[in-house]
């Protein structure tokens, strides 16, 4: 399934890219970068708040540095598009623009939940969490604020002292924090068996700039 959902997200990005044009996705993709730089790995980083809230704040953040680069683009391109060469040039530019766009995009998204998935490992092939494993992810959660934004730290105090009396099941973990309960039981099974996921991967690796080893879990 998420091998199909990738082949689909590339393909739409070249429909994408072709009505975009060249210039504004690129400018759209340079403000969302930058977007994402600042909130986790810049003077932003920590700021978020924690659990849904922090994520949805760094969606809003990510939408608005886009939309903010590519107004500034379509003003450009308004102008460029007047020559009707020029035109149909940045939109056949825009396809190619587009799949790299959207492979990128994917990669960067897979390197991500790949941290993530380091963060969760005492999770992992668990069907009950004991005092241990809950304590771990509350020492992860303390030392990345991001991991914080997904891992609500209160919703991890509740669920050490539950642990504490006796091992949390997955039914009873789904209840506290669905968001880490929902990657465990759908999205991280869809990542194991992924063939698409490794080349990605190993192609991403070669990156300027955001490039970085990273491999598949074998477990």
């Amino acid at each position: 399934m998420i091998d199909l959902a990738i082949v689909a997200f590339i393909l739409l990005g070249a429909v994408v890219g072709f009505g975009r044009g060249f210039v504004v996705p690129l400018a759209a993709a340079g403000g969302a970068v930058l977007t994402l730089a600042a909130l986790y790995a810049g003077p932003l980083t920590g700021a978020l708040p924690s659990g849904t809230a922090g994520l949805g704040v760094g969606a809003i953040g990510l939408f608005v540095g886009g939309t903010l680069f590519s107004t500034v683009a379509t003003s450009v391109v308004g102008i460029v598009h007047r020559i009707g060469i020029l035109k149909r040039f940045d939109r056949v530019l825009g396809i190619p623009l587009g799949m790299v766009t959207a492979a990128v995009t994917l990669y960067v998204a897979v390197v991500a939940t790949l941290v993530l998935d380091g963060w969760l490992d005492p999770l992992h092939g668990k069907t009950s969490f004991g005092p241990q494993d809950i304590a771990a992810l509350q020492s992860v959660a303390g030392a990345n604020p991001a991991f914080a934004a997904f891992a609500d730290p209160g919703m991890l105090k509740l669920l050490a002292q539950s642990a504490a009396k006796a091992p949390v099941a997955n039914a009873d973990f789904e209840k506290v924090d669905s968001a880490v309960a929902f990657y465990e039981q759908k999205v991280r099974p869809e990542l194991l068996s992924s063939r698409i996921v490794p080349v990605l991967l190993a192609i991403g690796e070669k990156l300027p700039y955001i490039g970085r080893p990273a491999t598949v879990p074998t477990r």
